[in-house]
């Protein structure tokens, strides 16, 4: 899983609102290919409750996929959007271990050069951390 994508995708306040509710199974899919039990919904579900062009959402959507943090499935068609659980538990399981570790995070990058017309130098505060992958 590619974390820094991940986090550029849920960075948009749009894409993490999709992905909330479908987490909530708050968007009630109209399309008929959704089943009950899933957390998914089509682009058309998705139209009524933003205000968004179609193009616009389906394009947030395209993100979130390529993320990993949504699947797309198609169902005849229809394009119908999924969370995509195992991606949802490695990332819950990767965070779960970054804070577990609490300060003993470090910045791998060490001090840098100061910016140029700036003074000083620019140590690390420690407020990063090497991601994997």
């Amino acid at each position: 899983m590619d974390f820094v994508k991940v986090f550029k995708a849920l960075g948009n306040e749009f894409r993490l609102q999709v992905v909330v509710a479908l987490l909530q199974g708050n968007i009630h899919s109209c399309c008929g290919e959704v089943r009950a039990y899933e957390q998914g919904c089509c682009v058309t579900d998705l139209t009524g409750r933003f205000a968004m062009a179609q193009s616009t959402i389906s394009h947030h959507l395209g993100i979130l996929v390529d993320a990993g943090i949504i699947q797309m499935e198609k169902r005849g068609p229809w394009s119908v959007y999924l969370i995509a659980p195992a991606a949802l538990d490695e990332l819950r399981g990767a965070l779960g271990s970054w804070l577990a570790q609490g300060r003993d995070v470090h910045c791998s990058r060490g001090p840098r050069a100061p910016k140029e017309g700036r003074k000083g130098d620019r140590t690390c505060k420690g407020t990063c951390a090497s991601l994997p992958g």
